[in-house]
């Protein structure tokens, strides 16, 4: 059985042999002077047909993450259009839109906020609003955590990654938080074990920003910055067998895909103490 969006997408197919035919027919009048008023009026409104169409596979695709689509040429066209490469049509007129933005926004059936505006609130509507709000998100963010320490001296982008840790759980993107809890963890061992080797007087091979490839286990089993058979230690590896199962897709189970809100928070709450811990204890030997 073949499905809407298999559908529309043969559909854009064979209007895009239309549309390319009544352009350079258009193209051909124009330049000869010849073109009528009716003329024009069917190429704007051909156009116009096969734009909502585009649309029409677009607003399809924000239910659809990974769409599964049989055809071969019905998948390559919906592939080309959210992969951004370029459809027939946009490569016959490349040259236009090379110098008119607006032309090539107009022919990926991009939304304008100005011209779309009402498309866009209904879109809004059914899939945001539908499920959330801004007072959720607000509460959500006010209810977690952050990561406290007393210096300023931290990674740039660990704050960038809390920041999103934090975002992500407003938005209930909890599978996210799990992912971004693991890397938290990283960056900041890399960072203290980067601090660690410049204090023993070592000339660290690669910056910190560049060490996130080290092995987060043996980070952990460093003694520099965490004492053997400590409990921060195991605090640590718990951690990570927590929420490997979101970032190796061969440690998943069925039941481990998906994060609860109250097993996302807890993660993440336990990341920030475990952290914030970690700081403590390197920045006060």
């Amino acid at each position: 059985m073949m499905t809407d969006l298999t559908a529309k997408a043969l559909r854009l197919r064979e209007m895009q042999a239309r549309v390319l035919e009544t352009l350079l027919h258009s193209l051909e009048k124009a330049e000869g002077g010849t073109a009528s008023e009716e003329e024009r009026k069917n190429l704007g409104s051909t156009l116009e047909g096969y734009i909502a169409l585009i649309k029409e596979i677009k607003t399809v695709l924000l239910e659809e993450d990974v769409p599964v689509i049989t055809d071969l040429d019905a998948r390559e066209i919906v592939q080309k259009m959210t992969l951004g490469a370029q459809l027939p049509l946009e490569e016959a007129l490349e040259e236009f839109s090379k110098r008119d933005p607006a032309l090539r926004q107009f022919l990926r059936g991009e939304l304008d906020f100005e011209d779309d505006w009402e498309e866009i609130e209904k879109l809004a509507i059914d899939h945001f609003y539908s499920w959330f709000s801004g007072i959720d998100y607000v509460t959500a963010l006010y209810e977690t955590g952050v990561l406290v320490v007393g210096f300023p001296d931290i990674p740039p982008h660990l704050k960038e990654y809390v920041a999103e840790a934090r975002r992500c759980y407003a938005l209930q993107q909890h599978l996210a938080v799990t992912g971004l809890c693991r890397a938290i963890l990283e960056i900041s061992l890399n960072d203290l074990h980067h601090a660690r080797e410049i204090e023993k007087g070592l000339d660290p091979q690669t910056p910190r920003v560049e060490t996130a490839e080290r092995r987060i286990r043996d980070l952990i089993n460093d003694a520099d910055i965490i004492p053997p058979n400590s409990e921060l230690k195991k605090r640590c590896h718990r951690l990570v067998d927590r929420v490997i199962p979101a970032i190796h897709p061969s440690s998943h189970q069925d039941n481990q895909v998906g994060e609860t809100r109250a097993r996302a928070e807890e993660i993440l709450r336990e990341t920030l103490s475990i952290v914030s811990e970690l700081y403590l204890r390197c920045n006060n030997k």
